[in-house]
């Protein structure tokens, strides 16, 4: 099982980075005000908060390590519901294959559960915010909605 010692200073912060991008993209696809914005992120940080403890040891040390800093290649609301996000997101997934195979599928749910509480967390989700979860899921390679 994988943990922050399996992956290099750099490799975490890409990790990182997969994690916040499944919450914001979905944030970024349906921008419905400032302080709807501000209820996803707290929604977000509750779910993450959650994982803490979680039985798997990546799970828990990516919940407890996340708002470090903003990755310097999303400059902008778009860029949050666009490709960028979802770069980050098949990255961290791919890395995730790499080093910690066994992870895998747990880091993949983490990414789908966490889109997912962030589009329910200002009264219900949205078609934009629903169809971001799915692109959320599709990059971190999890199962489909429909599956």
């Amino acid at each position: 099982m994988g943990d922050r010692s399996t992956f290099t200073d750099e490799e975490w912060e890409q990790l990182q980075w997969a994690v916040m991008m499944a919450g914001s993209h979905v944030s970024g696809s349906d921008y419905p005000g400032f302080w709807d914005s501000m209820k996803e992120a707290a929604a977000g940080s509750r779910f993450l908060t959650m994982l803490r403890d979680d039985d798997n040891a990546l799970v828990a040390a990516l919940a407890r390590d996340q708002g470090r800093k903003k990755p310097h290649d999303v400059k902008n609301r778009e860029d949050l519901g666009g490709e960028p996000a979802l770069a980050h997101i098949r990255a961290g997934a791919a890395l995730v294959e790499a080093k910690a195979p066994e992870d895998l599928a747990d880091f993949r749910d983490m990414l789908a559960a966490l889109a997912t509480a962030v589009a329910e967390g200002v009264d219900g989700t949205s078609e934009k915010e629903a169809e971001a979860v799915e692109r959320v899921r599709v990059a971190a390679g999890a199962p489909t909605a429909e599956a």
